[in-house]
């Protein structure tokens, strides 16, 4: 019997869980980059290699000290750092019982529904459970712009360092294209693509930021498009 449920509550629930398997998957995702990077750093620990300021070679590095500065961005000390406070907002409470923002006059047991649904409680006021939709998703977002800026860096670095001015870095022929024109020419395009990524996560975080202003309180329609981008983004990031 569909009693004491609003289709508000239940979507922000649903996407709440949603939310939470996206979270632990990005986390797996930027832990395993890290591990990469470590290992990769440790086998060139003792090849020189010019560190650059201002685009100038500035003082001596190893390859190992540059990679090793990609393992530290996606670590828990990192980039990751901000999944793990998007997942803390997410699990802090279960929306169930909040209906579309003013309760029910059949209400479900909040704090059984949080412990049953992993939630750390079952939420305040129903009414700020409504008006803070869309703040865990922008958490979320803002935690992919910055896992990505850490792929574009790396995306610019390898672009750089693998031009023949540059010499540092070889690709291997599956790694690069060829070009149209010129068969004597390997491109570096899943750098650059990888690059391009960013601007994109940024335009769907600018987007989710614009979404949320001059909403009054209860729930608004607006907000719905929200789930497109919150989903889009997770997906850009783990690929």
């Amino acid at each position: 019997i569909h009693t004491g449920r609003s289709r508000n509550d239940q979507v922000l629930t649903a996407v709440a869980l949603w939310t939470r398997g996206a979270l632990h998957s990005l986390m797996k995702a930027s832990l395993g980059l890290s591990e990469l990077f470590v290992h990769r750093a440790k086998s060139l620990q003792t090849v020189p290699m010019p560190g650059y300021t201002h685009m100038q070679r500035a003082m001596p590095m190893t390859a190992g000290f540059w990679l090793g500065s990609f393992a530290e961005g996606f670590s828990p000390e990192g980039a990751y750092r901000h999944l793990d406070g998007a997942l803390e907002a997410n699990d802090a409470s279960c929306p169930l019982g909040s209906g579309s923002g003013y309760g029910s006059l059949v209400s479900p047991d909040r704090a059984l529904a949080a412990k049953l649904l992993g939630f750390r409680h079952g939420g305040g006021n129903a009414l700020r459970v409504q008006t803070a939709r869309g703040r865990v998703e922008l958490a979320v977002l803002h935690a992919c712009v910055q896992l990505q800026i850490e792929c574009s860096r790396f995306a610019s670095d390898v672009l750089l360092f693998s031009t023949e001015e540059f010499g540092l870095v070889s690709l291997p022929a599956s790694l690069t294209t060829g070009s149209s024109l010129m068969p004597n020419k390997r491109n570096a395009d899943v750098c650059e693509l990888l690059r391009a990524s960013l601007p994109l996560a940024t335009g769907d975080l600018t987007a989710l930021i614009v979404l949320q202003s001059s909403l009054p309180s209860g729930y608004n329609r607006d907000l719905q498009p929200s789930k497109g981008l919150l989903m889009r983004s997770v997906d850009r990031t783990l690929e």
